[in-house]
């Protein structure tokens, strides 16, 4: 192969396997020290209020750092603290009126059965009535295993708890090293940008600054979209909450919400048992009611998305859909959350012209 056309191939597989080892490096040190990643996000959210207070106030940057710390953590534990007493409240609740609920279900269950095999089911009882009492007991027996196996199920349950009580433990430790390394690293910010600043060459600074506004600029814009989804959908699940006329609907709004921000949850989560409920228990209006928000649901949020994603990241709609359907097919329910990410990413690389410099590179050899 001819020379001029084997060196841009070189430079582009160095540049491949340059990634990759970044790549690589990057998700085993973020596993094994992520409480130092937490720690400098949170220095890195921190450091605005702190200058602050260092210039409005006039304070040391010790204390004003002391004094953004203890706000940052009094409203994280506010939070936990209601997030507990509502937990609380609602398993009361719950307690006092799961028992008269589970008579019902259980009474629709046995209507339902009635129903739906009504003379098959006589038929089988006449059938196992006529059985000898060998045929009986090796019924019974069969039955019984299969309530064994489910208690055992429950039993090999209950040991597990021991050990996952243990994970409390450890996640208050990784939060008091995340908030140590935090302070710290907010104290030597200062230097630390000073540093790096005398070590970076000046073309490399002025890519970086380049990438760092255009990926605060778009980081902003997709997080103010994802903001407007979860509203929308607070919205919609209220109003049809209050349509159906359920009680306690803004609490239930704001249940829903929550379980929507947690990763391969979904309102889905809520709405599929909830409908599969109310629907055993004999209550047909309203399992037809919640099915048809729940459709409103998934359809708002399919058709919202791509578009309000699209133009926060600024590409195409088209494109972000096929984006999106790729990285489902690609790395599964993880893919929806690693798509916008990446995505945004590659924007920010190619408006800070890092893209165009790596293309520079492979065709010339040169930047």
């Amino acid at each position: 192969m001819n020379k001029n056309y084997m060196l841009p191939v070189l430079r582009l597989l160095l540049i491949a396997s340059s990634v990759l080892v970044i790549f690589s490096l990057a998700r085993y040190t973020i596993l094994h020290l992520y409480p130092f990643f937490i720690a400098l996000a949170l220095a890195l959210a921190m450091n605005p209020a702190v200058s602050l207070l260092e210039r409005k106030l006039n304070m040391s940057r010790t204390l004003a750092i002391l004094f953004t710390l203890l706000g940052v953590l009094a409203i994280f534990f506010s939070i936990v603290i209601y997030a507990i007493v509502e937990i609380a409240q609602g398993t009361a609740i719950i307690a006092d009126k799961l028992p008269g609920q589970i008579e019902l279900l259980a009474e629709a269950i046995r209507q339902l059965t009635n129903d739906l095999l009504g003379e098959p089911y006589v038929q089988v009882r006449e059938i196992f009535h006529s059985l000898g009492g060998a045929e009986q007991a090796l019924v019974h027996y069969q039955f019984n295993g299969l309530i064994r196996n489910a208690a055992e199920a429950l039993q090999h349950l209950l040991w597990q708890l021991p050990q996952w009580l243990l994970i409390i433990p450890g996640s208050l430790a990784t939060l008091l090293l995340s908030i140590l390394a935090a302070f710290f690293i907010a104290n030597d910010w200062p230097r630390l940008v000073n540093f790096s600043r005398k070590k970076t060459p000046e073309t490399v600074k002025i890519r970086l600054g380049l990438l760092k506004s255009e990926l605060k600029k778009t980081v902003g814009n997709y997080m103010k979209a994802q903001l407007i989804l979860l509203a929308a959908t607070g919205v919609i699940v209220l109003i049809g909450l209050l349509i159906l006329r359920i009680e306690h609907a803004l609490t239930i709004s704001l249940a829903v919400l929550a379980v929507d921000l947690l990763p391969y949850a979904g309102t889905g989560l809520v709405f599929i048992p909830w409908i599969i409920y109310v629907f055993l228990s004999g209550q047909y209006d309203l399992a037809i009611g919640l099915s048809l928000l729940y459709m409103v649901i998934i359809i708002f949020r399919q058709l919202a998305e791509p578009k309000l994603l699209s133009s926060s990241i600024g590409i195409h709609p088209l494109l972000m859909l096929i984006a999106l359907f790729a990285g489902l097919q690609l790395w599964g329910p993880a893919g929806l959350f690693a798509t916008p990410i990446l995505l945004v990413l590659i924007n920010g690389l190619r408006a800070s012209g890092l893209l165009h410099d790596a293309w520079q590179y492979i065709q010339h050899g040169k930047v």
